[in-house]
Order: structure tokens, then sequence, then C-alpha cells
């Protein structure tokens, strides 16, 4: 097989749903997986088979030790494993090839908080993560554990929906988030790569060195993913096997200060409903109790929180269409190819996310004033937020 049949190939598809032992079902599609690799056969791109063969067995193997001394109780051992492997290939996983790896200053994000019927009211700094103080009320999920706060944001607010489990949208608050545009690029451990838009690129770029060299990162960064992606199967049990290897990729990464979050796909959209480019989550996970300080707060800006209202959306959207449209423009605001690479299947029909309530507040959102989490905090602590209310700082003004 060529690199463009393998990148197709039905086996890169996740999430993964299954029944069954999750180890043995694990090291079927490991197994799999590196069969498929090396079915692989020698085109312009000039990967050495023999050595990207011998990295995959030797990941796929101790991904499978790191899970069987977690399963027998062994977690110091897990972690060492997985630290092992993890610095071994460390230039791979964390290289500079593409741009996925960054986040640029003033890259947004999406957060929501669920609140009950009868309250109406909420402080603005509810927005940001669990404080500490509260680690009790922190559970488990697929990338950090119970008592420990991480603070989860989504590429859409679509998928922050989904990731909640709720299907009405008016019992939400919703903020977004900026990275601090006097930061530095954050770095990402990035476990959301589509093959299929490799495929796309590989089109364009079969005498392309650098691209040769981004393959080489994908197949072997793609064991892990496929140990991330198995759909949970208990989802009332309070362990989760499936959780094992993300929550370990958590803590080395909380271990090494260079890295600042992970990046995944939700497992909880269907497949083909929606474009990657959506449906991405990042895990950024807090540095322990002692060592937290203003740094962490200082990566971002925020905005004030709103409630999801479908007839307010619209008619602010339409009274403020051509000044968001100027603001876009003016500050250049990604809007090339958003036609194309930002679809969603919704009621059966294929649309344009910009023209979905859930695009159109984001579209709001952007043109919306943001907040130092520093200042939010101070200026906010005895804000209540009752009604929409969005500041005039980019144009926008709701009361």
């Amino acid at each position: 097989m060529n690199l463009k049949e393998i990148l197709l190939d039905s086996l890169l598809i996740l999430p993964i749903s299954y029944s069954g032992d999750y180890l043995e079902e694990l090291k079927i599609k490991l197994k799999s997986y590196k069969n498929l690799i090396n079915s692989y056969s020698n085109d312009s791109f000039k990967i050495n088979k023999k050595k990207l063969y011998k990295d995959i067995n030797e990941i796929c193997e101790s991904i499978i030790n790191i899970i069987t001394y977690y399963l027998e109780g062994y977690q110091h051992k897990s972690f060492q494993e997985i630290d092992k492997i993890l610095k071994k290939f460390k230039d791979f996983l964390l290289n500079d090839l593409y741009s996925l790896h960054f986040i640029i200053p003033n890259y947004g994000f999406y957060r929501i908080r669920a609140f009950d019927k009868k309250e109406k009211k909420i402080c603005c700094n509810a927005l940001f993560h669990i404080p500490y103080e509260d680690y009790t009320k922190v559970n488990n999920f697929r990338f950090s554990i119970q008592g420990h706060p991480c603070l989860y944001l989504s590429s859409s607010l679509y998928v922050c929906l989904q990731e909640v489990n709720k299907k009405k949208t008016e019992n939400f608050f919703i903020s977004r988030y900026e990275t601090w545009n006097g930061a530095v690029p954050l770095k990402i451990l990035h476990l959301a790569i589509d093959p299929k838009y490799l495929y796309k690129y590989l089109l364009l770029n079969e005498n392309n060195n650098w691209y040769s060299d981004v393959l080489k990162t994908f197949f072997r960064i793609y064991p892990f993913m496929i140990a991330s992606y198995f759909k949970v199967q208990y989802e009332k049990r309070p362990f989760k096997p499936e959780y094992i290897i993300s929550q370990m990729l958590t803590e080395w990464t909380r271990s090494n200060n260079d890295i600042n979050a992970i990046c995944y796909f939700s497992t909880k959209i269907k497949k083909n409903t929606i474009s990657p480019i959506l449906n991405l989550n990042y895990a950024f996970p807090l540095p322990s109790k002692s060592n937290y300080d203003n740094s962490f707060k200082d990566l971002f800006q925020i905005s004030k929180p709103v409630i999801f209202r479908k007839k307010i959306i619209e008619d602010e959207y339409k009274k403020n269409r051509n000044d968001i449209k100027g603001f876009i423009n003016k500050n250049n605001v990604k809007t090339k190819n958003d036609q194309s690479e930002r679809i969603i299947k919704y009621a059966n029909k294929q649309i344009n996310y910009w023209k979905s309530h859930w695009g159109k507040l984001e579209r709001l959102l952007q043109y919306s004033k943001v907040y130092s989490v520093r200042d939010h905090d101070n200026f906010f602590k005895k804000k209540i937020i009752e009604v929409w209310e969005f500041d005039k700082n980019k144009g926008a003004s709701f009361k």
C-alpha cells in the first residue's frame, strides 16, 4: 500500500466503539495498525519503512505495558514507562515541523457552564477552572483525574455543548477565551490530527521533504491516539479504563513545563458530522497548588459570560452584521476557506457553521471585549450577569 491508501484506511477512523475488554480490544487495534504500516511500499516520500515499523512497534508495546501496570495497581510503573517512551520520541511528538503544535496569541476558544433553571445569576469568574479549594468537586474526565482541576476549552460552541451532554442550549453561560496577545505561543501535545486532512495536503506536497517529516511524526503519534479514543463503554461506572493513557499523558504533560496543553478530538461527536477544525478540545492541566501563580492566569483573556438565547442572537447579529464584518476584516480574523472548512451536519443537512446559531454567537463573541483573567477576577468578582451584556470595546453593545 502507498501512503495515500494508508491514510484513507478505515482502521484510522476515530473514535472507536467496542464491546468486551478494553485492553484486549486495544491489543487487536494496535496489531492491525502495525500490520497496516508494515504493508507500506516505498514511494516518493522516501520514508524508511524498517525504522518506522521498529519505532511504532516499540511505542505500541510500551502502551500495552503502561495499561497493564496500571490495571495491576502499579501506577508508578505506568508513569515510569510513559515517561521513558515519550522522552525517547519527544523530538517526533513535539517537533517544530508543523503549526499544529503551537497556539499563537489571540487564538480563540470557548467554554460553557451549565446552570439550574432556578439559578438566574452568576459571577463572571465562574467560567474559569474550579478553584483548588473546591478540589472535592473535581470529577474524573478523559484528560484529568478526580481531585485535580483542569481547564477544558473547545474550538467551537457546538462541541462544548456535546461534551456536557446537554441538548437544551438555554441553560448555559458562555464565554470566549483568547490567548493573551503578550504571551509566547503555547506549546501543545497534539492528538487531534485527521488522516483525511493529511491526505488532502499530501496530494499537494508529494515531493516535499518537509511533508515527509510530518508524516513520520503522525505515524508515531497515532498509537497514542488509538489508545485515547476508545469510547467509554460504561458511563456510570466510576473506573474507566479508556481514560488510562489520556490521563497518563496529562500527568506527563504536567511534569514537563514546556508543554501547556493537550489537544484532542471529542469522542461525543458522530463520525462525519462536523469539520475537524470545529471539533477540537484543549485540556490545560493546572500546575500543582504549591507552584500555581499568576503565570497560568496570564495565558488567557476572557469575555463576560452570556446566556445562549436564539432570538437575541439572531436580532443582535442582524443589527451588527456590517460592523462585525468590518471588525473581522480589520483585525484579520481568519475567514479564508471558512466556507469549505467549517461545515456541520445538523438535522440531516450540511450547513455552513457561520450560518448556525452557534456560529453567529461565536462571531458576536469575537466582536466583544475580553479581559485578562486577573482583571476579570478583580473587576467582576461581585459582578452579576442576569441579561445579555456585551461591551462596546469592539463595537457591539447588548443591554
